[in-house]
């Protein structure tokens, strides 16, 4: 059986020793529940396929007041397939799953170098992703920087302005704050000069 993140993360969880559906929910929300959650249905439909698939083995406990309580415990051909899963299963999650996260969460020594491998594969795809951001960045700068051009042009030849004019008319961000505080200082000083005095 080729398990899912979702199967090999209940599977591995049950690694801790013998629990019921509840117990197991309960087990992820305190664990790896941070950055992995399935939904309850999936923790509650996942264990019976485990039994079937000899993975898992179930005890039934019978209760007076209560209906029946089921527990599972993981085989050794389940320990096998979570252990697969974790040296072979793809990183790619989706669905806003960190399946890096379970596989370190689920490892033991034995998954040592295949996680090393698969850490700098998810290195090296975030190290590509950032070129290509960086590069998509520039490119935008690029393309801003030629539409300002191009409407500065235009304005120039509507206004039919001569090239010597041109640079006079841009105004840089640090000339006009120089403005705009020369501004506020006249406006204050023509403030005080209006008020009578007493």
């Amino acid at each position: 059986m080729t398990l899912t993140a979702t199967e090999a993360g209940l599977l591995g969880l049950l690694r801790h020793g013998e629990q019921s559906g509840y117990d197991l929910r309960k087990l992820v929300e305190r664990s790896v529940g941070y950055y992995w959650a399935p939904a309850k249905t999936q923790i509650y439909t996942a264990l019976p396929r485990f039994v079937d698939a000899g993975l898992a083995t179930r005890r039934t406990v019978r209760q007076d007041d209560r209906p029946d309580k089921h527990l599972y415990s993981i085989t050794g051909a389940g320990r096998r397939a979570v252990s697969d899963w974790i040296r072979t299963a793809p990183l790619d999650a989706g669905q806003g799953r960190n399946v890096l996260l379970l596989k370190l969460s689920l490892a033991d020594e034995s998954h040592v170098a295949a996680l090393l491998d698969q850490v700098r594969e998810r290195q090296a795809e975030t190290e590509q992703l950032r070129a290509e951001l960086e590069k998509d960045h520039r490119i935008h700068q690029i393309e801003n920087g030629i539409r300002e051009q191009k409407a500065l042009d235009m304005l120039i030849s509507q206004a039919k302005i001569t090239d010597e004019e041109a640079p006079s008319l841009i105004v840089t961000p640090e000339q006009a704050k120089r403005e705009a505080e020369a501004q506020k200082k006249d406006k204050k000083s023509a403030k005080g000069q209006k008020e009578p005095t007493k």
